[in-house]
């Protein structure tokens, strides 16, 4: 499956558990379009921030629901998580198990 971010990018899908997350790839960048958690998908409305950890990538961001997720790229097993959840509101700092606050 082919998708467009600023140019033709493959689609790509990893999965963890029950998480399925569709992304982009544009060089070393990875970028959420959907993912799907116990039965149910969800689209990302928009990518609000990302940063590196020691060996992890976080994305922040908004689904067309409204609701907030901080996912988390886990680069040594190749396998998304879901870090943090707010329905309807935004993450402000909700920072216990993440590396470094977002830029």
């Amino acid at each position: 499956m082919m998708a467009r971010f600023g140019g033709a990018i493959a689609l790509q899908t990893r999965e963890a558990g029950q998480l399925q997350v569709e992304y982009n790839r544009r060089g070393s960048q990875l970028i959420p379009v959907r993912f799907g958690l116990g039965g149910s998908e969800h689209e990302v409305a928009e990518v609000i921030d990302s940063w590196p950890g020691e060996s992890h990538l976080y994305v922040k961001v908004r689904t067309t629901e409204d609701d907030f997720y901080i996912l988390r790229y886990d680069s040594p097993r190749q396998a998304w998580e879901i870090s943090v959840f707010r329905e309807g509101q935004p993450i402000v700092s909700e920072r216990s198990s993440i590396d470094r606050e977002p830029r």
